[in-house]
């Protein structure tokens, strides 16, 4: 079998060790498959702190899909994450916002 994607997360504004390791391995297998690495961002943040991380590990980041950034409504960050190569995922437009009730 082969790899569609690879796929790893980190925490708020925050990698720790562990998810610094979890990226690395994600790197070895992308670079090993060619399969792309998606990242979750939770609330979409640390997207090009992400991208540094890969990039130093020899992930380019066009190889690379952050997942959540439109939990981050921040067009401009958007824009430049774009910019830098990566794909955007975007899968929480549909969602109520939480503590309301859609009518």
């Amino acid at each position: 079998m082969r790899a569609g994607i690879v796929k790893t997360g980190i925490g708020y504004w925050s990698i720790s060790g562990f998810e610094r390791r979890a990226l690395a391995a994600a790197a070895e297998a992308q670079i090993a498959t060619g399969a792309p690495v998606m990242v979750h961002l939770e609330h979409g943040s640390a997207g090009f702190e992400v991208l540094g991380l890969l990039g130093r590990a020899g992930v380019p980041a066009h190889r690379v899909v952050l997942a959540h950034v439109d939990r981050n409504p921040d067009p401009g960050l958007h824009a430049e994450l774009a910019a830098a190569g990566a794909y955007l995922e975007y899968d929480g437009m549909a969602r109520p916002a939480s503590g309301r009730t859609r009518r």
